[in-house]
């Protein structure tokens, strides 16, 4: 596998779907709504246990590279100075979505 750095999924994607590359990793939330409109196939989630929002996807361990648990993670950033009520109204947003199901 040759490794073909994209700054970001928008260049990657054209390109996944030419065919140009075989294959890309990207967070579920930007591949799913590609996934269940066929345009493209998911070959397994990363996690350790299936996904709850596609559970019908296999994991990576599931196929056979046991011990496979690669896990995004994000930041929430601000600019420094930004005022505490903005904050807090983030903050209260931040907590909403993360408590919705995906």
């Amino acid at each position: 596998m040759t490794h073909v750095p994209y700054k970001g999924t928008t260049p990657a994607f054209p390109d996944l779907m030419a065919g140009r590359v075989q294959l890309i990793f990207e967070p579920m939330p930007s591949m799913l709504p590609h996934v269940r409109g066929g345009r493209m196939k998911a070959l397994g989630v990363t996690m350790a246990k299936r996904s709850n929002a596609a559970p019908d996807i296999p994991t990576i361990a599931e196929q056979g590279l046991e011990g496979f648990d690669v896990v995004t993670w994000y930041g929430i950033l601000a600019p420094a100075g930004t005022p505490k009520p903005v904050l807090e109204k983030l903050h209260a947003a931040l907590v909403e979505f993360a408590a919705s199901p995906m």
